[in-house]
């Protein structure tokens, strides 16, 4: 493997086995807290769903939420699975022939579902709606969906010269270590000792395992847009 090739697929390494691992850290120590995260999912079912589901639901009664599609189904489905069988029609409201009122009943927390099946958008959108702000966090996460974004727009070379790598290895650095420093004081030292062991690699193992997961993850973000689309402008 040439350096530049070895250069780009260290990026994609510390994305999917350090950035993933720390702010997957995050939600299970600040957010979770003693919860598991089906139980976490099924407590803020409301508030989750509506980042799919835009008319307003059963529970909007009790707490009014602006519905705008922010993920994909598929996403949706990562987190939660759905029985039509479980809605109740007397929660369904119609305009005419219109609905204008859902049941989300028919939404529960996948069985012991563990956090770290979340991808970036997700996980981004879980602290948004359901976390304390820590200073930075947002910045931090969009900092790393930035260089995922720009991995996978080169993925037709995939290779990566060392100026353009050091910018881009600071850049998700600094944003890993920023998150892990507010997890606790002890982690950003095993953080650091994880993102340098990705540094030293020579080659990085199960490469085209982990760029898997990268592009993944950036096509369930981009069916987002194509499902809003077609909302607005049906074919």
């Amino acid at each position: 493997m040439t350096q530049q090739r070895n250069n780009y697929f260290k990026l994609v390494a510390v994305i999917v086995d350090v950035a993933y691992l720390v702010i997957s850290k995050y939600i299970k120590e600040k957010i979770l807290g003693s919860d598991s995260f089906e139980s976490f999912l099924n407590k803020e079912k409301h508030k989750l769903v509506h980042i799919y589901e835009t008319s307003p639901c059963c529970e909007c009664r009790i707490l009014s939420i602006n519905g705008e599609k922010l993920i994909s189904k598929k996403q949706l489905h990562m987190l939660y699975k759905s029985d039509e069988g479980n809605q109740i029609h007397d929660h369904k409201e119609y305009t005419g022939n219109k609905l204008t009122r859902i049941c989300i009943c028919k939404y529960s927390a996948k069985a012991h579902i563990d956090v770290r099946v979340v991808d970036i958008t997700l996980a981004n959108y879980i602290i948004q709606k359901c976390g304390k702000h820590a200073l930075g966090i947002d910045n931090w996460i969009e900092q790393i969906k930035d260089v995922r974004n720009e991995i996978f727009h080169l993925s037709d070379i995939q290779e990566m010269t060392n100026d353009i790598f050091d910018r881009k290895w600071s850049k998700l650095e600094g944003s890993i270590m920023g998150i892990a420093k507010v997890i606790g004081s002890a982690y950003p030292v095993e953080t650091e000792q994880m993102i340098m062991q990705t540094k030293k690699l020579t080659i990085v193992d199960d490469y085209m395992l982990k760029y898997e997961i990268i592009c993944r993850d950036y096509w369930r973000n981009k069916c987002t847009e194509f499902e809003v689309r077609l909302v607005i402008s049906p074919l």
